[in-house]
């Protein structure tokens, strides 16, 4: 889904409202998806 968000944006500026029309996602999914991946201590 990140990859596809990222054609969204390339094409300019969206709003979250459009985010969740064009991929038919909720809010929290969505920005669940953009957070960047956290390392687990070793």
């Amino acid at each position: 889904m990140r990859l596809r968000i990222l054609d969204i944006l390339r094409e300019g500026e969206a709003c979250v409202c459009h985010l969740q029309a064009v991929l038919g996602k909720r809010q929290p999914c969505i920005f669940t998806s953009g957070r960047p991946s956290r390392s687990r201590p070793g």
